[in-house]
């Protein structure tokens, strides 16, 4: 099974920059491209994460594109992360 993947912003943990969310069955972790090399994540759970995204400050995109690009691209998440930033 693939693990599932979005980008997120969630102040709640990191007010500075979007994030990587990828999942895959209850366990998560969530990856920050801002910096290198990229830091992980591990300590929440799916269940926590979501009840996380649903604050009203917080937001998701998941795209169709996100399940072929692999986590470890890190140029490619890099690049999303900071055209994302730079919208926020």
């Amino acid at each position: 099974m693939a693990a599932s993947k979005q980008l997120v912003c969630i102040p709640a943990l990191n007010k500075n920059t979007w994030l990587l969310i990828t999942k895959r069955l209850q366990g998560a972790c969530l990856r920050d491209y801002s910096v290198q090399p990229c830091t992980e994540d591990r300590t929440r759970s799916v269940a926590e994460l979501e009840k996380l995204l649903t604050a009203k400050d917080s937001f998701t995109e998941k795209l169709p594109a996100f399940s072929k690009i692999r986590f470890d691209d890190y140029d490619f998440w890099k690049e999303q992360i900071e055209f994302r930033n730079a919208e926020s």
